[in-house]
């Protein structure tokens, strides 16, 4: 066997305790140069980042690509901050984070670059890198024989609540949007009806003109 030289010091082969408190995020939501790279991409393409964070915490059932997509366009008709609430509720039922510092949809209402870098930083920090994607990630998990985070278990509790708060939350989102679209056809009927009413004034007056002339 080689001998050991003095003053050299060999590393252990132990797990690493856990660096972050339960219960709580393990970054703020304004660390967002804690991850340089995704706070760039982040800024210029949401849609991606949201993609990679859904992709696993659909634990693969849905790509990026799909998700992304669905992102953005919600956010060309100004609904992607209710779609991104829906995903940072179901990581914080996964994970038992609390809901601050707002309500999820309002975060993601007043900076979603903020609250999908936080997301992004918060599965990445708890063993699921959203920039692998699922597949690799279980990959990973498998040759490491590391245990998957909460998020990215198949079973549990923890995952049904989860699921359940998240069905929840769709629903109150769908009935949200319907009340929308009705209040605008409601103003769109009112506009054409007031339309048609300045039309028949303008007839009447243009009427009367031309009876005022012959």
């Amino acid at each position: 066997m080689a001998s050991r030289r003095e003053g050299t010091e060999y590393p252990k082969a132990v797990p690493p305790p856990s660096r972050f408190p339960e219960g709580q995020w393990s970054t703020g939501i304004c660390n967002c140069f804690d991850d340089p790279s995704n706070c760039l991409l982040t800024c210029f393409c949401p849609c991606i980042t949201f993609g990679r964070i859904a992709e696993i915490l659909d634990r693969g059932n849905t790509s990026c690509r799909l998700q992304g997509l669905i992102y953005c366009a919600m956010s060309h008709i100004g609904c992607a901050w209710l779609y991104g609430g829906v995903y940072r509720s179901k990581l914080r039922g996964f994970l038992s984070l609390p809901e601050t510092p707002c309500a999820d949809w309002l975060v993601h209402c007043c900076c979603c670059v903020c609250s999908l870098c936080q997301e992004y930083r918060e599965l990445k920090n708890h063993g699921a890198d959203p920039s692998l994607g699922w597949q690799a990630n279980v990959e990973k998990w498998n040759r490491e024989g590391l245990k998957p985070p909460p998020c990215c278990a198949r079973h549990g509790s923890l995952i049904l609540l989860a699921a359940t708060h998240a069905v929840f939350i769709r629903r109150k989102i769908i009935r949200l949007i319907g009340k929308i679209i009705l209040k605008l056809l409601v103003k769109l009927n009112l506009a054409s009806n007031l339309l048609v009413f300045l039309i028949l004034i303008s007839r009447t007056i243009r009427r009367n003109r031309m009876g005022e002339l012959f």
